[in-house]
């Protein structure tokens, strides 16, 4: 029996000079609402020392890595993304896409719905 689930993947796309994720709920369809609470999450201090002087934030339904100046000195976007998603891809057991239509299109908060355009 063939299988009709689509794949999951962390969708993601540049917002405003940060590097923005959706990450995929393990059991069920969707995505995650709130992918990194107030409370520490060691795999992911850990992947934000290893990507340099970021921050990273998680409570408007997407994975927001705000990316300094100083590491935008020292690599392009697409060197950091690369690097970023590969950690990523790592900690979640899921591949990753850039789709800055589909993070729009699937993001599980309702207010971000049109932002496509003003952020693009």
């Amino acid at each position: 029996m063939p299988n009709n689930k689509p794949e999951k993947k962390l969708i993601w796309t540049w917002v405003g000079g940060n590097l923005v994720v959706l990450v995929p709920k393990q059991r069920g369809s969707g995505f995650l609402k709130t992918p990194y609470w107030h409370k520490v999450n060691p795999a992911l201090e850990d992947i934000r020392w290893q990507l340099g002087d970021v921050d990273i934030h998680g409570l408007d339904g997407h994975l927001e890595i705000v990316v300094s100046r100083s590491v935008r000195s020292i690599c392009t976007d697409e060197d950091f993304a690369a690097k970023a998603m590969s950690l990523l891809e790592a900690h979640y057991g899921f591949p990753s896409e850039e789709s800055s239509k589909d993070f729009f299109a699937n993001h599980p908060v309702p207010s971000w719905e049109g932002h496509e355009g003003f952020f693009g």
